[in-house]
């Protein structure tokens, strides 16, 4: 059955590019210039830079987990939390940009929306398959990124205690986590559906109860709490960096733990720049979600339809920066860590991991924890 603008019963519609921008040439009072600007900068990633993008991303994150969980003889804590980020990342990007963004966005932008296919319009079925799957990976890694600053946060502040504990122990806590996953998931699966919204179909874009869009919102849409715990534990960390820093010149010229105050100093700067970099790319995904639920929309009020089409291109846009993200991950890890250096360079000429000998204690990352 063919389907045009004023028939085609789901929100979320391969004409967004381009119905919008006639209006504004026609100079029609329902036509938005930003909105215009805003779908076609989206249209032109997804078309023609969401695809590179997404294979650096695949080829860092499987570089990154290759050296963490395999290439490290000597694993910690944290660098068994980095490898399962790194896979975690690495499935986020594959299920949103193959499932939604560059079928439902990049493609209809480069064949001026004559071919269009997003999982979420092609049954109930697909709808709640996808946002349940997208929805536990999120949360999984907001759970491991918390756990990773927390675990790297008591290890410094009670290093006797907590120093004890093994890399063993980080994949106990990952399962933990990964439960703790499932569980937070279960709304997502029994709430979402198809609902109607502006006389449109759409997948969970807008709830139907106030419980399921604060749900959302909070930790599954874009892990607002996790990342607000982050910045949370971002601010101790700074604290204790700030700390360092004032002592760095007595730290330098003491014999006693140089290289031990070093190799904290290190992870935690790697840490803060991860964790920050994520908390800053997720909070305009965020505020689409919140703008959604406290946004009055009336249908003879047009302007309200166009503020939230034009946040949730918003936050299309920030997702294909996250995505970039991986690739400055691998730039941190090789610009502060000498042994992920060397194993990179041997992933790069082709030779054996075990052929790297283990750097100096200076230079590692983080080997007491």
């Amino acid at each position: 059955m063919s389907f045009n603008i004023s028939t085609y019963p789901f929100f979320d519609n391969p004409w967004d590019f381009f119905i919008n921008c006639e209006n504004v040439k026609r100079g029609s009072p329902k036509s938005s210039q930003a909105f215009c600007n805003t779908a076609t900068l989206n249209g032109i990633l997804c078309a023609y830079f969401l695809i590179p993008i997404v294979l650096f991303n695949v080829v860092c994150n499987v570089i990154n987990a290759v050296i963490f969980l395999h290439g490290y003889q000597h694993k910690t804590r944290q660098i068994v939390y980095l490898g399962v980020l790194a896979l975690i990342d690495l499935c986020a990007c594959l299920v949103e940009a193959t499932l939604r963004l560059f079928p439902a966005r990049g493609i209809p932008y480069a064949t001026n929306g004559a071919i269009f296919f997003s999982i979420s319009t092609t049954s109930r079925i697909g709808c709640k398959l996808y946002r349940s799957i997208l929805s536990f990976i999120i949360i999984l890694k907001g759970n491991i990124l918390v756990a990773t600053m927390l675990d790297r946060l008591l290890a410094i502040q009670f290093p006797l205690k907590f120093g004890k504990l093994t890399p063993r122990h980080a994949w106990y806590f990952v399962i933990i986590n990964f439960g703790a996953a499932i569980l937070m998931t279960i709304p997502i699966v029994i709430l979402s559906d198809w609902t109607v919204f502006y006389k449109r179909i759409v997948c969970y874009e807008r709830p139907s109860n106030l419980f399921q869009s604060l749900y959302y919102g909070l930790f599954s849409g874009e892990c607002f709490i996790q990342t607000a715990i982050n910045g949370i534990l971002n601010g101790a960390l700074l604290v204790k960096i700030y700390v360092w820093l004032r002592h760095r010149r007595k730290i330098t010229t003491t014999s006693t733990q140089p290289t031990t105050m070093s190799c904290e100093l290190s992870a935690c700067i790697v840490l803060l720049i991860i964790s920050g970099t994520t908390f800053l790319l997720s909070v305009p995904g965020a505020l689409v979600i919140f703008f959604g639920v406290t946004e009055r929309f009336d249908y003879d009020d047009i302007q309200p339809i166009i503020r939230l089409r034009i946040s949730l291109i918003l936050r299309d846009i920030f997702l294909i920066f996250i995505y970039m993200q991986p690739m400055f991950n691998t730039i941190i890890y090789i610009w502060r860590m000498e042994h992920f250096r060397l194993l990179f360079v041997c992933i790069i000429q082709g030779k054996p991991l075990h052929t790297v000998n283990r750097p100096c204690r200076n230079s590692s990352y983080v080997t007491h924890h």
